[in-house]
């Protein structure tokens, strides 16, 4: 097991991550069993003025980052 860590430490060390362009969007995925609940509970969570996309059927998307970020994409 040690040898393993030894080899993610060196794969990341090499692999030049430090000069990887930073984050511009992360998705997260929340299964749930109710999308009809689900939407109001998370518009309470998340609060009114957050954008909201239903791009496909049975996916609802929350843009939940500050404006500021957004616009500087």
């Amino acid at each position: 097991m040690r040898g393993l860590y030894a080899a993610f430490a060196a794969l990341l060390l090499t692999s030049n991550i430090a000069s990887a362009e930073p984050f511009r969007e992360v998705t997260v995925g929340v299964p749930v069993s109710s999308l009809a609940e689900a939407e109001p509970w998370y518009l309470n969570l998340f609060g009114a003025e957050v954008e909201v996309f239903e791009s496909v059927p049975e996916v609802v998307e929350f843009n939940v980052a500050p404006p500021s970020l957004v616009s500087d994409f």
